[in-house]
């Protein structure tokens, strides 16, 4: 799992991923990205669901941007940061419980295995 320091350098560097989706070829694009930059949280968000540049369609946005973004507060920015780690949390939570699961299942296979079940 990602530690606190690694994901705010993300959001200072090239941007925090939030959520991606996936393109009609199985690609995944970034549909939400959380930025920090010269002082402002700003947060990028797919404009365009047809997006030929995106890969998500056949509009070639002429006359709108593919990638909205705008200005949020601190506040809003905190609660997608805390909503994120959460996620990143319970992900790692369910990883550790099939890695458990998969060790229980092995221990059975050698009992079954060596007749002392």
């Amino acid at each position: 799992m990602k530690t606190l320091k690694e994901v705010l350098e993300e959001v200072g560097g090239r941007g925090l991923v939030l959520k991606y989706v996936s393109t009609g070829s199985g690609d995944k694009v970034p549909s939400r990205v959380l930025h920090f930059r010269d002082g402002e949280w700003i947060l990028s968000e797919i404009g365009c669901w047809s997006s030929k540049l995106l890969g998500l369609g056949a509009c070639n946005c002429f006359s709108h941007d593919p990638i909205v973004e705008s200005r949020i507060s601190r506040e809003e920015a905190l609660s997608l940061l805390r909503e994120h780690i959460q996620k990143l949390v319970e992900e790692e939570r369910v990883r550790n419980e099939e890695v458990k699961f998969f060790d229980l299942l092995v221990k059975l296979a050698d009992l079954l295995a060596t007749g002392s079940l």
